[in-house]
């Protein structure tokens, strides 16, 4: 039988937790609405710093929807095939 004062030479191994990640689809609907709307507020305010800026609100919107549609597309394009790289 082994002594528990001896006992302390072993190394104490920790206990491992299981942690569970919830991907029900209310959780992803979340996720999805603060995305957009974090992503409307910005271009509400792009928005509103050129109107400010350049005093016209038609080149405002103009120039902040070619900028939102540009960095969409290219962040869609570079999340391609993920898997494929290196």
């Amino acid at each position: 039988m082994i002594n528990p004062a001896e006992k302390s030479d072993r190394p104490e191994v920790p206990r491992v937790t299981e942690l569970e990640i919830n991907t029900s689809l209310s959780r992803k609907i979340a996720g999805w609405a603060g995305y957009l709307l974090l992503f409307v507020l910005v271009a509400a305010t792009f928005v509103y710093l050129f109107v400010r800026f350049t005093g016209s609100i038609g080149l405002a919107i103009a120039v902040v929807g070619f900028m939102l549609a540009y960095m969409t597309i290219m962040g869609i394009w570079a999340g391609r095939n993920l898997d494929e790289r290196n």
